[in-house]
């Protein structure tokens, strides 16, 4: 029997299509999932859905992008053709494939530790899986470690003098959003006993001007979110609840100037230029002024480098991701907002332990 690669196109047998199109127990069991592996997954969660809740599916699908519905098009024999043939395709198509599955497209910028390489046990880059330039770090005692999870997912490990850098794309696009920005990542502190920087956007890094920073809290674990406006005048944001030490959450942060309350005060104001959530929990937010505070109209059109596990690049830099603590196994960001489905796939979406 001649083997074809998934996808080829040839006198590929039926047999030979379902052992490339169908889940598999080893699939589901994969701790660490290719991305190939996590489309299938994707697949495989809808056509459940379509058994389980067909209205619920038909609703689903009209959301997705055309190229998406056709792994679901009517006829068993057309859909796992297409099937067959997309799972072919080269790794960041599949990589936007799952995207457009997960978040209707949502995500402009994706590093994705599993895409990237170590060099003697460091991640000195981590690769933005869309096509966008890696995260970076050339400094010998400046790059984080590459260790696994528990349930075995790669993770970056920060030992306070360990910083990444990432170039901010045009204003308005990729990971550099004005009117409308987000971003999601997963964080794990090893303690709470000093405050620590997940985003450092301001011209320590290298960023002009200063546009925003992203910062766990000593003691309590809350979450603040400081937008300038001049200078390091403008608004900061702080959860009402907080994450804990040694263990891992999820953070999104969603700016949208389009709404019309300043903050979700409450947890519940959906109509809020400024939401936080940890995990799929809408914090209520307390606004207050960073130096002489300041109207935000929008964020700010910033150039340059950006920080990712503390506010400046130095062999000694301020508010470090400290003693061990985490970031992984990925960092996105987008433009237009999650909606509340939307957020809880990335959520469960390669969930450390």
């Amino acid at each position: 029997m001649t083997a074809y690669p998934r996808g080829q196109a040839g006198s590929t047998t039926a047999a030979e299509v379902n052992r490339v199109v169908k889940v598999s127990a080893a699939d589901l069991a994969n701790p660490n999932p290719d991305v190939l592996t996590l489309l299938k997954l994707q697949v495989e969660i809808m056509d459940q859905l379509e058994v389980t809740d067909n209205a619920a599916w038909v609703i689903r699908l009209a959301q997705l992008p055309a190229t998406v519905q056709k792994l679901f098009e009517a006829g068993t024999y057309n859909r796992i053709r297409y099937r067959h043939r997309v799972y072919g395709y080269d790794t960041r198509t599949l990589y936007a494939m799952l995207f457009a599955m997960m978040t209707n497209n949502k995500i402009t910028r994706w590093y994705n530790i599993a895409a990237s390489n170590a060099v003697a046990g460091e991640l000195e880059s981590v690769t933005e899986v869309l096509g966008g330039p890696a995260l970076t770090q050339v400094s010998a005692v400046r790059k984080p470690a590459l260790v696994s999870s528990v349930n075995s997912l790669p993770v970056a490990q920060f030992d306070g003098s360990d910083v990444w850098l990432q170039t901010l794309d045009t204003p308005g696009t990729g990971n550099n959003g004005t009117s409308k920005w987000w971003v999601a990542m997963r964080v794990r502190p090893a303690d709470l006993s000093a405050t620590q920087t997940l985003l450092g956007w301001t011209s320590a890094a290298g960023t002009a001007p200063n546009k925003l920073q992203a910062t766990v809290i000593n003691t309590t674990g809350q979450i603040m979110f400081t937008v300038f406006v001049s200078g390091f005048n403008g608004r900061l944001y702080l959860t009402a609840g907080g994450i804990s030490a040694l263990a891992y959450s999820h953070v999104y942060i969603q700016f949208d100037n389009t709404r019309t309350d300043e903050a979700d005060t409450t947890g519940l104001i959906t109509d809020a230029k400024v939401r936080m959530f940890i995990g799929n929990t809408a914090q209520a937010i307390t606004p207050s002024d960073s130096g002489t505070g300041g109207v935000v109209a929008a964020l700010l059109s910033s150039v340059g480098t950006a920080c990712i596990g503390a506010a400046n690049n130095t062999d000694a830099p301020a508010g470090p991701l400290r003693n061990g603590g985490i970031i992984g196994p990925n960092i996105m960001f987008g433009i237009e907002p999650l909606t509340a489905d939307e957020l809880a796939n990335l959520v469960a979406f390669m969930v450390p332990t």
